[in-house]
């Protein structure tokens, strides 16, 4: 999917959202860009990023048209939990561990290749989506 972006948003939920909810429904969500679900993309929001009511979580916006106050959202992204989140709680568009590259040095003592992907052919070791290997080439 492609991670769209959406400069200095933020604002607060119009109405009170259970863990099940994938309706979101906020005044500010009208500055947003258009997210058509075709189009295989979405933003990301912190719910309660300051962790006033609990943990705070991430949703993926995967559906908004131009100047509506609704979303469609997928929950509990990146390794957040969805729960409840009350009429008033704050949003923004903000990054995440998933918007900064990893860097591994698999060994430390040959010279630099760096390449992208999950699993180093090498050791065989995983890390999160989105990080960069850096093989010495041992």
């Amino acid at each position: 999917m492609i991670r769209r972006r959406a400069n200095f948003q933020g604002g607060t939920l119009d109405a009170t959202i259970d863990d099940n909810d994938t309706a979101l429904d906020s005044t500010e969500f009208a500055g947003l860009p258009v997210i058509d679900p075709l189009e295989n993309e979405y933003i990301i929001l912190v719910l309660d990023p300051e962790g006033i009511d609990g943990d705070p979580e991430v949703v993926w916006i995967t559906t908004h048209t131009i100047s509506d106050n609704d979303v469609t959202v997928e929950r509990g992204k990146e390794g957040t939990t969805a729960r409840g989140h009350n009429s008033g709680t704050v949003w923004v568009n903000a990054p995440t561990t998933l918007d900064f590259a990893t860097v591994v040095n698999t060994d430390g003592d040959d010279p630099v290749v760096i390449f992208a992907g999950e699993t180093d052919p090498e050791d065989n070791y995983t890390v999160p989506d989105g990080s960069i290997w850096l093989d010495t080439g041992a």
